[in-house]
């Protein structure tokens, strides 16, 4: 683990400009998608400067001092779910693909993200791709048995609601799930947008010297 959990409410100036441009695109329903809702083709696809911005403004939280310096490659998307879309919880998972994930909730939702904590580390959890692709095709299906199994295995430990304009953080191999919209939130029945950004590669320009990634540093000393 190289990078902490971190909340910083009120992280745009003017929120409302970045849901315009998302307004712009085309949310789409991908066919072998492990996500409840639809999500836009990659940000820097089709608005580059919107992704420029946000992944260097999330990249200063964490390299405040070195930013010029440093080279990352990151896959965004603008997401949005219904609460009537799904009864369920996400799934537990880890982003194993990403130095870290940083999610940017755009709505009045109570909806948010709990970092969980897995009670067997001895034990490991098999690929369950195809239970998940059908959980989420079908999101009114009854929860699968495999669902409950994993589930049972964590407990939340970050309990991260909600909140318009709030960033939230974390390492990719933290465990993590999308909480269970509220009554309000399903009484609203507003659409929840997020923005979404798995930074998969942090490095240096060639000479700079190494990485300093903020867990890391910390165990030192």
């Amino acid at each position: 683990m190289h990078f902490p959990t971190l909340i910083v409410d009120n992280f745009f100036d003017d929120p409302q400009k970045i849901i315009d441009r998302s307004n712009n695109l085309e949310f789409k329903n991908l066919p072998n998608k492990r996500w409840a809702g639809l999500r836009t083709d990659l940000v820097h696809e089709v608005d580059y400067e919107v992704f420029d911005y946000v992944t260097k403004k999330i990249m200063r939280l964490l390299f405040p001092h070195d930013l010029k310096n440093m080279i990352w490659q990151t896959e965004m998307y603008f997401s949005r779910t219904n609460p009537q879309d799904t009864k369920y919880p996400d799934w537990v998972h880890k982003d194993d693909k990403s130095e870290f994930t940083a999610i940017l909730y755009l709505s009045d939702h109570n909806c948010g993200t709990n970092v969980c904590h897995f009670t067997n580390p001895l034990k490991i959890i098999d690929d369950v791709g195809e239970a998940q692709f059908d959980y989420f095709r079908n999101p009114t299906k009854k929860q699968p048995k495999i669902k409950n199994e994993i589930d049972n295995q964590f407990k939340d430990t970050i309990l991260v609601n909600g909140r318009f304009n709030r960033l939230v953080l974390f390492d990719g191999s933290s465990w993590h799930k999308q909480q269970k919209f509220t009554a309000e939130d399903m009484k609203s029945n507003k659409d929840r947008l997020m923005l979404i950004a798995f930074f998969h590669e942090v490095t240096k320009k060639e000479g700079t010297g190494r990485v300093l990634f903020p867990i890391t540093e910390m165990r030192r000393l």
